[in-house]
């Protein structure tokens, strides 16, 4: 169980009043709006959370160490590497 959700709803009500508050768990019932639900956040911006994580992996395969893409590191054999099955 989370930290905040063992608060009373009162108190949690008057913490969030002052902070914003970002839960890993789904919005159950009425909350106050400083109250975000992660994984709803993410269910709301489906396709923009997908582009950008496949951005940031192609990205991140395309870095040079050592003059040489993390994607050639990791070659199999030509137009073939491990990157694409290890993200």
């Amino acid at each position: 169980m989370c930290f905040f959700q063992s608060l009373e709803p009162k108190l949690l009500e008057l913490v969030s009043y002052y902070i914003l508050v970002y839960r890993f768990i789904p919005r159950y019932g009425t909350m106050h709006d400083n109250i975000f639900s992660m994984p709803e956040i993410v269910e709301q911006n489906s396709s923009q959370v997908k582009d950008r994580y496949l951005k940031l992996i192609f990205d991140f395969g395309e870095i040079k160490v050592n003059d040489k893409r993390i994607i050639d590191h990791l070659a199999i054999r030509k137009n073939f590497s491990f990157w694409w099955f290890s993200t």
